[in-house]
């Protein structure tokens, strides 16, 4: 009986709790469709947003087709530091993050991820290929689109929903109208205050198929 409780004692210490809102973001490094290998501690001093994708999710799927996460990414980018940081520096970079396993639904390979970013015209500095999730799970992620905002001081600032459109995505179905965008709105409290006023949302998405 000693025994059993010591290795159940044991199984709960070694797990790893997904970080919360001020918590330090986890560090990683990635391969990206580019060839490039990314890592978290590249963007040191900087805004980064961390957008977990799937392009087989229809919630993800209505956010690209009708250009709403494209306009975000190229919005993010003009972002610029305000007198409270330092000057004339971009701000914001946005990666995003595909942690579904190989030969499971959502998983691209790199010609595939690229023809897709190229055909939907997307914004974002990196597309980083997480193959055995454990991004994705030191990070919590479950669902696609889910967002981390990490700020200048490489804690988590936000995580959530992109915007407030809660419907269920049909085929050809647009967005609601005058949808709240937390991601922008985040970015701009950081920007502005150096902190996010709603840092936490509630998701909305298809769950993360990870490798067992």
């Amino acid at each position: 009986m000693k025994k059993t409780i010591i290795l159940l004692f044991s199984s709960i210490t070694l797990a790893v709790a997904a970080p919360d809102i001020g918590d330090p973001a986890p560090n990683f490094s990635l391969p990206s469709s580019v060839g490039k290998t990314v890592s978290l501690e590249d963007f040191q001093g900087k805004i980064v947003v961390l957008e977990w994708v799937d392009h087989g999710s229809p919630y993800v799927r209505r956010k690209y087709v009708w250009e709403q996460m494209q306009k975000a990414q190229r919005a993010a980018k003009r972002m610029k530091k305000t007198e409270a940081f330092e000057k004339n520096e971009d701000a914001v970079v946005w990666l995003t993050i595909c942690s579904s396993a190989p030969n499971k639904y959502g998983h691209m390979t790199p010609d595939q991820i690229n023809f897709i970013n190229r055909r939907e015209k997307s914004a974002a500095d990196f597309y980083l290929s997480d193959e055995s999730g454990t991004v994705g799970r030191s990070y919590g992620a479950t669902k696609t689109p889910e967002i981390f905002i990490i700020n200048s001081a490489g804690k988590i600032a936000y995580h959530g929903a992109f915007d407030d459109d809660t419907q269920e995505p049909g085929p050809g179905e647009k967005p609601l109208p005058n949808t709240k965008n937390y991601v922008l709105e985040a970015l701009q409290d950081l920007l502005s205050v150096g902190r996010v006023k709603t840092p936490k949302t509630e998701l909305l998405g298809t769950g993360i198929i990870y490798a067992e």
